[in-house]
């Protein structure tokens, strides 16, 4: 049976793990010269580092808990949806085999590790003294495998129909070689190229850049709050409570600097310092 065809019954039958595949597939690659496809393979294999970018089916939906000494695991309740887009987001970029073993346990969900940095900014975010931790479920991992083997497939179904099949001892002719590099490119299989996202990693996490943003917001309101109290001007204690209560929703938290800054007559030593925190927020 040729090189093409045994990895499409190969795939169809489960016989064979989804690393076996992926190797299976790299030696197709290489074979055709398919630099693309090799580098996506390898990727997949060996796992993603901080200078690649994956796709969308390795990123992965969370739900951020914290740990409360009598209740055990509890869900972070956040209203503010951009802020939930941040925490309860991630993208992994461990090697398929490691997401495959974990597959392999009982366990519905998994909790990933978060850096002891990562988890002072959610504990000031969410002023709490409980130990926060991410979870995903089982069934997004399984999701991650399927998807790999769908695209794999895709690919070998192309390879035929190019005419690009191999003989029975792994070897393709010049002309098939070829056809591939003419023909067969990463970019026309949906999900390998298609909306990139910086990845992350499942057992560290890669949301500090995002979570440090927002621990910056909030620092720099509580400076704000400290100067605004050394001033005098009216309805000052109700804006101030605005601030601190609108710390985690971006539109009411931009209202109510707005407000300040028709007070730049009465505050105009802190107006600055408002514009900062605007831009940060905007």
């Amino acid at each position: 049976m040729s090189a093409v065809l045994n990895l499409q019954k190969n795939i169809i039958t489960g016989n064979k793990s989804i690393t076996e595949l992926l190797r299976e597939a790299l030696f197709i690659a290489t074979k055709l010269n398919l630099e693309d496809f090799k580098s996506w393979l390898n990727n997949e294999l060996k796992g993603y580092d901080d200078t690649t970018y994956v796709s969308d089916y390795r990123k992965l939906h969370t739900s951020l808990k914290f740990r409360n000494p009598y209740h055990g695991w509890q869900p972070a309740l956040i209203n503010n949806a951009e802020i939930a887009e941040i925490v309860n987001n991630m993208n992994v970029q461990q090697p398929i085999s490691e997401i495959e073993y974990l597959c392999q346990h009982e366990d519905d969900e998994f909790q990933t590790n978060i850096s002891d940095h990562q988890k002072a900014m959610l504990m000031k975010i969410f002023r709490t003294d409980n130990m926060p931790a991410q979870f995903v479920s089982k069934v997004q991992l399984i999701g991650i495998i399927e998807h790999v083997k769908t695209l794999l497939l895709e690919w070998a179904l192309k390879l035929e129909q190019e005419g690009i099949l191999g003989d029975e001892y792994m070897t393709f002719t010049s002309s098939e070689k070829e056809k591939a590099k003419e023909t067969i490119h990463i970019e026309n299989f949906n999900g390998v190229m298609g909306d990139v996202k910086h990845l992350g990693n499942l057992s560290t996490g890669n949301n500090a850049s995002n979570v440090s943003n927002i621990t910056i917001i909030h620092n720099k309101i509580d400076q704000l709050i400290e100067e605004l109290k050394k001033l005098d001007f009216s309805n000052k204690q109700e804006l101030i409570a605005e601030l601190q209560n609108n710390q985690n929703d971006s539109s009411k938290l931009t209202a109510t600097l707005g407000k300040l800054l028709t007070r730049a007559s009465e505050i105009s030593g802190v107006v600055p310092f408002i514009k900062e925190i605007l831009g940060n927020i905007l």
